[in-house]
């Protein structure tokens, strides 16, 4: 068999075989003037070097990220490479990195590192990618790799049931913090706890009655200054993240009844942000009073998302109020039947059922394959 530089991952028990990009089009990406000089003059270091190591080429695979991705994503693909995958394959050639040398670095993950499954894959796809990257600088194939990730289990997300969710409304309405307020945003809107956070008063027109996401505000590392962490706002999640939500009429009344100057953050009523580590401890001091045990603040957004299915929500318009890149992400990861639901479904196969057994008798004698049809006209 050919030598190929795909990397052949087990996902669950069925091989999944990624694709890979060719080396002309991966190259062409990378000399695009955009990219910064540095980066240009350690690409054309690395180009067609057959004792390529692992640690320079992922130096600049990390450059060429930087300007495809969000910072947050970029600091994650360094923090792994720094805290694992540069102390296990920096020194190594890419041609010497084998199956064993992986699933040893698969075995040190699980155990002493003790990282969830889905850490684990993450790692695997960041590796995986960097490979490829440098099979393209390269210009050959390197070794098929096999390996065998850890099972994926399946941890049924945490919704709110009905009345869990009719006390945490009662609760809330009842009071008059903006904290209340934004909380019951989240649930009627879906919307992430970084994009609450973001979202100024400027962004929610109330003549229209919808709201404009197209910002998230988190912590990220500061690389220079007094402080290791810094607060910034920046653009969302994805593409499709950047959306218009329809507002409801209950929630409209809320926001008429907490609205501030258009600069003003929704969350403060002031131009002071609230971070999302301070909105989720007030989250759950309230989840605790109310006895709701193993809510965090994204079940609200798992919430919203399954009672919007149980009152008939189209899926594709649902998605594009997630800010989902598909439909497929919508209905995989926060839709979830309840039970009551199912029966509801279930119950639809009683006119089948009912159709089965009323089937007309054969007269004596006719014959089951003379059939005459009438005409749609009734002719």
């Amino acid at each position: 068999m050919a030598n190929t530089n795909t990397m052949h991952t087990v996902k669950d028990g069925a091989a999944i075989h990624p694709e890979l990009a060719s080396p002309r089009s991966l190259l062409s990406d990378l000399t695009q003037e955009q990219l910064p000089q540095q980066t240009r003059i350690d690409f054309g270091n690395t180009l067609n070097q057959p004792d390529l190591t692992f640690a320079d080429c992922s130096k600049v695979w990390l450059q060429a990220k930087k300007i495809q991705v969000k910072e947050s994503s970029y600091q994650k693909y360094e923090n792994n490479l720094d805290l694992y995958l540069l102390p296990t394959f920096g020194l190594m050639q890419l041609k010497a990195i084998d199956n064993q040398k992986v699933q040893d670095f698969i075995s040190y993950l699980i155990d002493p590192c003790k990282l969830c499954v889905t850490t684990i894959r993450n790692l695997i796809n960041q590796f995986n990618s960097i490979l490829q990257f440098g099979s393209a600088l390269m210009a050959q194939s390197l070794p098929e790799l096999i390996i065998i990730c850890p099972r994926q289990q399946a941890k049924p997300l945490r919704v709110l049931s009905p009345s869990e969710q009719s006390k945490l409304e009662r609760t809330l309405e009842s009071q008059t913090n903006l904290t209340g307020f934004g909380i019951l945003f989240a649930l009627y809107t879906g919307v992430r706890i970084g994009e609450l956070c973001a979202l100024r008063w400027e962004d929610i027109d109330l003549e229209d009655e919808t709201v404009h996401v197209h910002k998230t505000l988190q912590r990220l590392r500061a690389d220079d200054g007094p402080s290791k962490t810094i607060v910034k706002v920046t653009q969302p999640k994805s593409v499709g993240s950047d959306r218009i939500i329809p507002l409801t009429k209950r929630l409209v009344k809320l926001c008429k009844k907490h609205q501030a100057g258009a600069d003003c953050y929704i969350l403060s009523g002031n131009k002071h942000y609230v971070e999302p580590r301070t909105l989720q401890a007030r989250f759950a001091k309230i989840t605790n009073q109310l006895g709701l045990k193993g809510a965090h603040f994204h079940t609200l957004r798992h919430t919203f998302a399954t009672r919007s299915i149980e009152v008939g929500f189209d899926i594709k318009c649902l998605s594009e109020i997630l800010g989902h890149s598909s439909v497929k992400i919508t209905l995989d990861r926060y839709v979830h039947p309840t039970l009551a639901l199912k029966r509801a479904n279930m119950a639809k196969l009683k006119s089948v059922e009912s159709n089965a057994t009323r089937r007309p008798k054969e007269k004596a004698g006719s014959d089951p394959n003379n059939v005459t049809l009438k005409s749609p006209l009734g002719v």
